[in-house]
């Protein structure tokens, strides 16, 4: 299990439920009281009848059981409970929605302390930092809620593309979005950010300085950015972010057009010939064009095949871009084409929307249980045949040990960036930099039921063998979608670079210098301060 490598790992001696240094049923009866006169603040375990479906982690494969779930909403409620924590040495752990695909948001008998409930809005259409307007979110905040709101002023905010995945975690990795292309990454629309950490200061921070007010109400304030630096990409290793300030850009029409092939067709695999092309458009597009492309192989009661659906936005009316006409039409052509070559068309579906709002309420609300990830930044200078050929031969792989097994199955996502990612210059914000020049990133997944599957290994390295095929034409990975069992070595290389991460390590060092924040694959979560080593 995750939390338990991560404290071998550490030689962090955490204490468990089932361990005699576990607060007994009358302290943690005594913690609820007080919590719950804190302004309402609800502690939960695993004996209380509405404990099922609160420990949120929706991939199965790496959720545990929490020992406790606390429900905060303020600063002193976040505080209360930091502070029973390490009174009794348990683990913390920060949860909003769940969606994560690592389980970073959970662990066996660690203290979950959820902000699933903080759900505050604030707009400032005269916000000194951006003309167009600012939108405060809280951290329980899901996309869907501060599109919404955003849509209610003629505005949007950069955020992602699935509706009930919160404002918080998202962030903190990166964040693409189907606006990326016209607006950057999530990360680099972040103005500010409010936050507890490990010392239970209540921190503001952004590119003017930072702002912290100690638990005795002291106040200092510094010019000192680093912490909002390595928050916007360095993950969620620093504290308990209370809300964020983002930009907000001007609202318009989305046009969609979303279309389903079948790329296997008399045992030979297409999936290339809709790669090379789509790909060929995408390097050359405006910003105002964005999609995604989903190929999936696998067996199902009516069969074994492979099926890819091409999902293209534009931002703006089709009907109303006379300088984007000739790429509506070139990307609106190609299901014809290729019919021609011998991909067989499922159908597309046309659609145009009033606000981009307006086309988050028609995405499917995905969810998994038992998932392994992998992921690549796929960049524009390496993108060629061959990448197509790679992915289209793995597939058809895939294809085949389905139609033996029926349990081989792939899922994938290419994520169409470049575009305004590329305006933000390397270093400005703590992504890797590979995604200034990358076209797509890349995901891709096997799923299973335990129930029929006990051994997932081998389909988990078939993941692992298609982005180890695809890494001379990439560069990094995304944080919040990548494989969850790379060495320290990798993960520290893939999602930041060696340079990028000691200037990470150096900030949590000084922000939580006795690690009470760890998470898997997180910064500095094989850090161990007792000896000021990297144990691994």
């Amino acid at each position: 299990m995750l939390s338990s490598l991560l404290c071998s790992v550490l030689s962090i001696d955490y204490c468990r439920p089932t361990e005699s240094c576990w607060p007994s049923d009358a302290i943690i009866q005594d913690f609820k009281t007080r919590m719950k006169a804190l302004n309402g603040s609800v502690v939960m375990t695993k004996d209380d009848t509405d404990w099922p479906g609160q420990a949120l982690t929706f991939n199965a494969a790496v959720a545990e059981v929490p020992g406790l779930i606390v429900f905060v909403g303020e600063v002193d409620q976040i505080r209360q409970a930091l502070k029973f924590a390490y009174q009794y040495d348990i683990e913390v752990k920060v949860v909003s929605s769940g969606h994560s695909f690592f389980g970073r948001c959970g662990g066996e008998g660690v203290m979950q302390i959820s902000v699933h409930y903080m759900k505050g809005i604030k707009v400032d259409m005269s916000c000194a930092e951006n003309a167009l307007g600012c939108m405060e979110v809280q951290s329980g905040v899901q996309w869907i809620e501060a599109y919404k709101v955003a849509s209610e002023h003629g505005r949007l905010v950069v955020g992602g593309s699935a509706p009930t995945v919160s404002v918080t975690g998202w962030t903190l990795g990166g964040g693409h979005s189907p606006m990326s292309r016209m607006f950057g990454m999530g990360v680099d629309n972040v103005l500010r950010f409010h936050l507890v950490t490990a010392d239970l200061s209540e921190v503001w921070t952004s590119a003017e300085g930072t702002k912290i007010q100690k638990e005795d109400g002291s106040m200092t304030f510094s010019d000192d950015t680093s912490l909002f630096w390595a928050l916007r990409g360095g993950g969620s290793a620093f504290g308990v972010v209370i809300d964020m300030t983002l930009k907000m850009h001007m609202d318009n029409k989305i046009a969609s057009m979303v279309c389903t092939y079948s790329f296997i067709e008399n045992e030979t695999s297409k999936l290339d010939v809709v790669l090379n092309s789509m790909g060929e458009l995408m390097l050359k597009a405006p910003n105002t064009f964005s999609g995604y492309i989903l190929p999936s192989v696998g067996c199902s009661a009516l069969g074994c095949g492979g099926s890819v659906t091409t999902s293209m936005l534009h931002y703006g009316s089709a009907a109303e871009s006379p300088d984007d006409a000739d790429w509506i039409k070139a990307f609106t052509s190609l299901p014809h084409k290729w019919t021609e070559q011998g991909v067989t068309n499922g159908g597309c579906r046309l659609a145009e929307f009033k606000s981009f709002y307006a086309y988050e309420m028609t995405v499917p609300n995905n969810t998994y249980a038992n998932v392994f990830l992998g992921g690549s930044l796929l960049q524009e200078d390496y993108l060629s045949t061959s990448v197509s050929d790679v992915v289209s031969k793995h597939y058809f792989r895939t294809y085949q040990k389905a139609k033996a097994d029926r349990v081989a199955n792939q899922l994938g996502t290419f994520i169409w960036v470049g575009g305004a990612v590329k305006d933000t210059p390397v270093g400005e914000v703590a992504v890797h930099e590979g995604w200034r020049k990358a076209i797509f990133t890349y995901s891709s997944a096997f799923a299973w039921d335990p129930n029929t599957l006990a051994d997932p290994s081998p389909y988990k390295d078939d993941v692992k063998r298609l982005h180890a095929d695809l890494a001379p034409f990439s560069r990094g990975k995304y944080y919040n979608e990548a494989e969850n069992d790379m060495s320290p070595e990798q993960w520290k290389k893939e999602f930041w670079g060696a340079d990028m991460y000691a200037q990470l390590l150096n900030i949590k060092k000084q922000w939580d210098p006795l690690n009470k924040f760890t998470c898997a694959q997180c910064v500095g979560s094989d850090w161990d301060p007792a000896t000021d080593a990297v144990i691994g």
